[in-house]
């Protein structure tokens, strides 16, 4: 744990100075309680809801909880936060310090599309860096910067080879300067299809046995994972290399209900795809397949008339 002591710039009077010190939430805020996870999770993910509350669809309190507690390779050691010291103690049982600001590391290992063994050419270990932000009453005080700054160390002392972000493009110039990030713009294809190339049956169809149903989790991970490694871990670079308890834990939880399935007559699934609504469109989320028993065009046009057609009756 880490005190320091900044001039508040918010202030009309120059000398005012505000406590601060950097924690991660692996440790007890308070020396008079004891270390409690599960309310150090709360009240960080209660902060970052309402950080990003300005957003026209705002993520509750429960998405940053969902996400860590799903996330088989969660350590709250690298979950770090900055509090402010309040001027006075709150007589609600709080300690006097207040979350001014928040970063994650996600540790994560990814593919470099050269190969499927470790070492040269294989899979890097890399740490995603997430759930950046700060208080609108703490800004202009560089403290993203210290978080992202103590990240990136830490991220080297850990042996990481690699760390990347999302973020929007006006953001672009902070994560340049303060962590030395590329910047690399996310590319999607707007398509439109007519509604009824995917509502009807093509000649094709009927000589294609096959059977669409959503994905059951644990039953369908190996052959899940391994289509995965495949169509994308084996050939395009910066693919999360997913374990089976990732595809468990979290796969399951964040897409599982929409992730359909084409399977073989004995059952064993051979593709796989997923669709979500986001901004009056269809946003493909998810798509692989094993292209020994079907070609990928095959495949994502079964998957994609069943996912509208699940979508029109829901």
């Amino acid at each position: 744990m880490k005190t320091f002591q900044i001039p508040d710039p918010s202030s009309s009077d120059a000398t005012t100075i505000q406590t601060y010190r950097l924690r991660s939430l692996a440790t007890s805020g308070s020396e008079d309680k004891p270390y409690d996870e599960s309310y150090e999770i709360s009240r960080w993910s209660e902060f970052c809801a309402s950080c990003f509350s300005y957003k026209s669809n705002p993520p509750p309190s429960e998405y940053f909880q969902r996400h860590y507690y799903n996330d088989p390779w969660r350590d709250a050691s690298l979950v770090k936060i900055i509090e402010c010291k309040k001027e006075k103690k709150k007589t609600d049982g709080g300690d006097g310090w207040e979350i001014a600001a928040s970063t994650r590391i996600f540790k994560r290992t990814i593919s470099t599309g050269e190969g499927e063994g470790e070492g040269e050419g294989g899979p890097i270990s890399a740490g995603g860096i997430g759930e950046v932000c700060t208080s609108e009453h703490h800004r202009r005080r560089s403290l993203s910067k210290m978080l992202l700054q103590d990240a990136i160390e830490t991220m080297g002392k850990m042996g990481m080879q690699a760390s990347l972000l999302h973020a929007s493009p006006a953001l672009q110039a902070v994560y340049q300067r303060g962590g030395n990030y590329e910047s690399v713009r996310s590319r999607w294809s707007v398509v439109s299809i007519p509604s009824r190339l995917v509502t009807e049956t093509s000649d094709g169809d009927d000589d294609m046995a096959h059977m669409v149903r959503v994905a059951s989790f644990p039953q369908d991970v190996e052959a899940l994972s391994s289509i995965h490694r495949k169509y994308s871990e084996y050939r395009f670079a910066g693919c999360i290399v997913r374990s089976n308890e990732y595809w468990t834990n979290y796969i399951s939880k964040e897409i599982g209900t929409s992730l359909l399935v084409l399977t073989t007559g004995d059952d064993t699934a051979i593709g796989c795809l997923s669709l979500r609504e986001r901004g009056g469109k269809h946003q493909l989320q998810e798509f692989s397949v094993d292209e020994s028993h079907r070609s990928a065009g095959q495949v994502m046009d079964i998957l994609l008339k069943a996912a509208v057609t699940l979508e029109g009756r829901n």
